[in-house]
């Protein structure tokens, strides 16, 4: 079945639909957030994907389920795949023709890729050894549900999957290009590298081109970060360039890579720092957009300092801190509306002392001193404080026109022993990798027109008992800002928000003592 024999189903299928649909799925022993997804194409949710945990086959096995419904969550298909209890979903993807899945084997510390078409027919499979530590380390810390930071899979429109990985017993990236069948088309990756560390992540992707951020560090434990745009053709994999990204005195840590293809060139936006300071520790001095050509020349250049650009529009101090709050903000996305306005999805963040690990670490000197023993606390005397969502409006020449900050409630992240010593800006990548930050995704409307970002917030409102908020910023057709707030008031064990079609978000609800998934699309109300 083609994408568009799915489109039709879902054409017929939305004709009968009313409303908000739900699905309920009971027998579900686990569910995680990389277990469902949306599916997408051109970048517009047309359907959903799930991979349930089922009851055992045996001692050594588990009976999964995959379902795949339609926008308005009719089920479509499913399927069901019998493996080994050791296995955990890490990442899933679709593009347009087949989904591809792939699991991580815990105890044979191996991957398998699994690419299905639309009928849910099993079109290739690949098994692979993960022999790098650090890989091992990545794999296991997103089988235990944190986040990686990173697609692992990554779709290329009805041709096929990237995949970023690590290499064999090296922390090297190593980047591969599949078919729909898995089938090998290309592979890149770091050759005769004087760094300890190179990694590779997806930076951006047009029909002719996909690029690729490749961070590197001269040690493990190295606060300096050094980092590459790689540029390659997609059919072939041949490199069009590979670029530092630094401009005179300055780095650049690049958050989005945009091809315009009427201009022929690609436009980086980050922040930009000294670079005689290291990045993980140094303070940001504001945000650059830099314009490169096809030969990865640098040919165009803006940049917004926090001291006089920032300032002008908003109380914010030379150092990128919010004055009154002295908080920092971390980037999540970057939006660009068919008006040519840009706008830069952020959290604020901060680095406090904490009451709770200092009290840890007297207690444990306490219980020392009574005993004898002194294990230590596992404890850290700071925590993270997450604050407002802050969303930055550039023009089209990309010159700052407004600061947009929606205030929600105060979120802590608990730091674990030594985050004292480490920069707010490290701790500010641990705490998305574990997800401590509220930010859950953002949503372009087909035309591009609009916005929505949603957040998850917990609600200690007065007079209310506290809870779980659903937070949705729109921005507007009549280009102003709206704030939609629902509760999440059921008891369940997690739940996870996804995109879903236009004007809607999917709510998935796990209850682990009943064994129950229950999933529904919510309306926005802007």
């Amino acid at each position: 079945m083609q994408l568009k024999s799915i489109l039709a189903v879902i054409l017929v299928m939305a004709c009968v639909a009313a409303g908000a649909q739900n699905i309920s799925k009971t027998g579900i022993v686990q569910m995680r957030l990389k277990s469902s997804g949306p599916i997408l194409s051109k970048d517009q949710v047309k359907g959903y994907y799930f991979f349930y945990n089922l009851e055992k086959v045996d001692r050594k096995n588990n009976n999964y389920m995959l379902s795949v419904y339609d926008e308005n969550l009719r089920e479509i298909n499913s399927t069901k795949i019998i493996r080994s209890t050791n296995f955990a979903l890490v990442d899933g993807a679709f593009n347009g023709e087949v989904f591809a899945f792939l699991f991580y084997d815990i105890k044979n510390k191996a991957t398998e890729m699994i690419t299905y078409d639309a009928t849910l027919k099993q079109v290739g499979s690949s098994i692979k050894p993960v022999t790098s530590k650090n890989g091992q380390m990545i794999f296991m810390g997103v089988a235990n549900g944190a986040d990686a930071g990173h697609a692992f899979l990554v779709p290329v429109e009805k041709q096929g999957f990237l995949y970023y990985t690590l290499q064999d017993k090296k922390s090297w990236y190593d980047i591969t290009y599949f078919d729909n069948a898995l089938n090998k088309k290309w592979n890149k990756k770091a050759v005769g590298s004087s760094y300890a560390l190179e990694m590779a992540t997806e930076g951006f992707q047009t029909d002719t081109y996909v690029g690729s951020l490749i961070t590197q560090k001269k040690s493990l434990s190295s606060k300096d970060l050094e980092v590459d745009l790689l540029v390659q053709r997609v059919d072939d994999g041949s490199v069009v360039f590979q670029v530092p990204m630094e401009s005179g005195p300055y780095n650049v840590s690049f958050s989005d890579v945009f091809f315009d293809s009427t201009k022929q060139n690609f436009v980086v936006f980050g922040d930009y720092y000294d670079k005689k300071q290291k990045e993980m520790k140094a303070q940001s001095l504001g945000f650059i957009y830099l314009t490169l050509d096809l030969n990865g020349k640098i040919v165009g250049e803006k940049r917004n300092s926090w001291a006089e650009d920032f300032s002008r529009v908003t109380p914010m101090n030379e150092k990128g801190k919010f004055e009154g709050s002295n908080t920092n903000v971390l980037v999540h996305d970057i939006i660009r509306t068919s008006d040519g306005q840009i706008f830069v999805v952020g959290e604020q963040y901060k680095k406090v002392a904490s009451g709770a690990g200092i009290a840890s670490q007297i207690l444990s000197v306490a219980a020392g001193a009574a005993t004898g023993y002194y294990g230590g606390s596992n404890a850290s005397s700071s925590q993270l404080n997450i604050y407002s969502l802050v969303i930055f409006q550039f023009n089209p020449d990309y010159s700052i026109a407004k600061v947009h900050v929606f205030e929600k409630d105060k979120n802590v992240v608990m730091l674990p022993a030594g985050a004292t010593y480490s920069s707010s800006k490290m701790l500010s990548y641990y705490a998305k990798a574990i997800g401590g930050f509220d930010f859950v995704f953002s949503q372009l409307s087909e035309d591009h027109s609009t916005f929505s970002v949603a957040y998850i917030n917990y609600d200690r409102e007065k007079g209310s008992p506290s809870g779980n908020l659903l937070g949705l910023v729109v921005y507007t057709p009549e280009k102003v800002f709206s704030v939609d707030k629902m509760k999440l008031n059921r008891k369940s064990t997690d739940y996870f928000v996804h995109r879903a079609k236009e004007g809607y978000v999917l709510i998935t609800e796990y209850f682990r003592k009943e064994k129950r998934v229950d999933t529904r699309l919510e309306k926005i109300n802007f």
